[in-house]
């Protein structure tokens, strides 16, 4: 596995409970995304997240008669999925639940996240918006797996890049498939957050001098939380400040970001966002029995890649475009388990 850019140092990397520790005590701090909770999610500017969407990339249902996959509306891919099929949420968040319920009002639905503070105001959202209850787990999304059965679809967005192994995550997340099932992964690029990168580093040692104090029975202090949310306020007031005191490429870099702390905090100060060779998740998804059935990544120089069908020409120059650098966006990735590990 390649850890270009990785924030860790080997033996960081070589203590998982450790790692989640931490993982656990920065989304409790800064629960994410964390959007305003009357805030609702339009079905139709989503379609392709639906469980249903996947299953038609994949082959397990048609297309409409006379339709394109880009031209597939949200009663198309409801028609897709059964209201049987079990869905999981891998590192959910604030607002994935309540995207998904709204996506599929019916279907069991499992989501998983480290921080209970997440997942509480997920719980709140959905409550909010007056819709069917998600069951929302609080712990490692491995051993939550392992343990709740299988599953016929799995959302797992920008997670496995916070893992103290993303392999180990995927393999999970494959064994915890049905055959036919469809996973949709979002991996970030070597190159798309590279700049954050950066920022994150000059955060190295805060973070390094914090971990050797932290177990079980002595966990974070009100000292650390304070050092750290002091670092999140000084990150966002520059991100304030970018409009006037930077280039307008420069601030157009970081717009994406907006101007929330929880935000700004998972992008400039995240303490382990180390970044994945696609080539190599490619492989690992290969040896698990997924194959790729759809992806969709932005390059610098080619503009918008996306495929769904006849995927190996347009494969080869994605991966190619990855490792030169040169894709700009994150990657979504659509895979289906076809085999058993």
């Amino acid at each position: 596995m390649r850890t270009v850019e990785n924030s860790l140092s080997p033996s960081e990397a070589q203590a998982p409970a450790l790692f989640l520790e931490r993982m656990q005590f920065f989304y409790e701090l800064f629960p994410y995304p964390n959007r305003p909770i009357f805030l609702k999610p339009n079905p139709n500017g989503s379609i392709d997240a639906h469980a249903g969407f996947a299953q038609i990339l994949s082959g397990h249902s048609e297309i409409p008669a006379g339709s394109r996959v880009d031209d597939l509306q949200l009663r198309d891919v409801r028609h897709a999925f059964s209201v049987n099929k079990r869905i999981a949420l891998v590192g959910c968040g604030t607002d994935e639940p309540l995207l998904f319920r709204t996506l599929h009002p019916h279907n069991p639905m499992v989501a998983i996240d480290l921080s209970h503070r997440s997942l509480l105001r997920a719980e709140r959202k959905i409550r909010w918006h007056q819709l069917k209850p998600v069951t929302l787990i609080h712990g490692d999304a491995e051993t939550v797996l392992k343990r709740e059965g299988l599953f016929d679809h799995i959302q797992c967005f920008g997670v496995l890049h916070h893992q103290p192994d993303p392999k180990k995550l995927l393999k999970t997340m494959a064994e915890s498939m049905n055959s036919g099932g469809t996973l949709r992964l979002m991996i970030y690029s070597s190159n798309g957050r590279r700049l954050e990168r950066g920022l994150q580093k000059k955060f190295n040692s805060l973070w390094r001098g914090i971990l050797p104090h932290v177990s079980e029975h002595n966990p974070f202090s009100k000292m650390t939380k304070l050092r750290i949310t002091w670092a999140s306020l000084k990150l966002l007031c520059w991100r304030l400040l970018l409009p006037v005191a930077a280039s307008s490429a420069k601030s157009g870099r970081f717009r994406y970001i907006g101007l929330s702390r929880a935000r700004v905090a998972d992008a400039l100060l995240h303490p382990s966002d180390h970044a994945l060779g696609l080539r190599d998740t490619l492989a690992w998804a290969g040896e698990y029995g997924l194959q790729l059935v759809s992806f969709k990544a932005k390059s610098y120089d080619l503009g918008w890649m996306k495929a769904h069908t006849h995927l190996q020409t347009p494969l080869q120059t994605l991966v190619a475009e990855e490792e030169r650098g040169n894709i700009s966006t994150n990657i979504v990735l659509v895979f289906q388990k076809v085999g058993t590990l």
